[in-house]
């Protein structure tokens, strides 16, 4: 609070006080203003005195607010003497500390506390508290930057932004309990030395799907759609009805790298160009939509018959890849060939 002002304040309260304390004297030479000393004894100790114990609340208010004022410009004068990301990373605990809908089992710090707290640790007990929760922001950044990019089409996107959104929760609720202390130096060790594994693995999962992404899937794309598709494929369907995931498959990729992965993926690249057209014939040239209905129906569980062929051959992504190879190569692709020969009769019977 300005100079000034502080003077302004007292001088108000003083001349309050001095009023009141006036009019109390006033009111005891009224009250005690009778013949009979009983009646004087009454009216003096019935004389109010709430203006004087307003005066007392009042200048007691004052107090605290020049207290928290000075808290406040010591607590900013602190934070100006840390680097941005640390300040980006004190922020993120004392919001946490303040949150009403994180944890409300846990002690809700007020901004006077949130003062204190920082003006008992100053900049380089602050600066040894935020060294994890600067680590931790910076893969939450790196992490939402990865999974932006992938592909909308992975159902990996949507699980990796729903599991991150629980981790930086968690590591909310863990930093409430961990300043949930009368001491501050406890709450301090406590907040410095949470965990960020489960942040860290997350981060690492996203890397992966955007590796197998750029440096896989956009190498296999040039001139090579149809491994492209083979891959987006695998990709797609492996970790439905399975227990394999897909950071998994991500690894196992990464682990074979980009020739390899062509060798694996031969066989089907072959046929996946054979799907497209027959796919292609049945949406585009059939006009009857009865029998288009129908075709596209049996394509469908053709899809479905095929993708459980490929997680069986695949297995759990332990197989040896000579067994996996083989294994794809022993998958049938006779359904499509069967909807592709239908087509073609109404094809034919359509442009006689």
């Amino acid at each position: 609070m300005p100079t000034h002002l502080k003077i302004s304040l007292i001088n108000q309260l003083n001349e309050k006080l001095e009023k009141e304390i006036n009019n109390y004297k006033i009111a005891i030479k009224i009250a005690a203003n009778h013949e009979s000393f009983d009646v004087a004894k009454i009216n003096i100790q019935n004389i109010s005195i709430t203006k004087i114990i307003e005066i007392k609340d009042e200048s007691k208010s004052a107090v605290d607010f020049k207290n928290e004022i000075t808290l406040l410009t010591n607590a900013q004068i602190i934070e100006n003497n840390l680097d941005p990301n640390e300040k980006d990373a004190l922020k993120f605990i004392t919001e946490t500390l303040q949150d009403t809908t994180i944890n409300t089992n846990n002690t809700i710090y007020t901004n006077n506390k949130i003062y204190k707290f920082i003006n008992y640790l100053r900049e380089q007990q602050i600066k040894k508290m935020v060294v994890n929760t600067l680590k931790a922001l910076e893969e939450i950044e790196n992490t939402k930057a990865n999974i932006k990019i992938l592909h909308d089409y992975k159902k990996q996107k949507a699980e990796l932004s729903k599991q991150l959104e629980e981790e930086i929760n968690n590591y909310k609720i863990s930093i409430k309990i961990a300043a949930d202390h009368d001491s501050f130096d406890i709450a301090k060790i406590n907040i410095q030395n949470i965990p960020i594994t489960n942040i860290t693995k997350i981060k690492d999962e996203a890397k992966r799907a955007i590796d197998v992404q750029n440096t896989i899937t956009a190498y296999l794309s040039d001139n090579n759609e149809r491994y492209a598709y083979a891959l987006i494929y695998l990709t797609k369907i492996l970790p439905e009805e399975n227990d394999y995931t897909y950071d998994k498959f991500n690894i196992f990729i990464l682990n074979i790298g980009l020739d390899k992965t062509k060798d694996m993926l031969t066989h089907l690249a072959k046929e996946f160009s054979k799907i497209t057209t027959t796919e292609n014939t049945v949406m585009s040239y059939i006009k009857d939509t009865s029998q288009k209905s129908k075709l596209n129906d049996d394509l469908q569980k053709a899809h479905k018959d095929l993708q459980k062929s490929m997680r069986t051959a695949f297995g759990n992504g332990k197989l040896p890849l000579d067994t996996i190879k083989q294994n794809f190569k022993n998958i049938s692709f006779h359904k499509f060939e069967e909807i592709k020969a239908q087509a073609d009769l109404i094809l034919k019977n359509q442009f006689p």
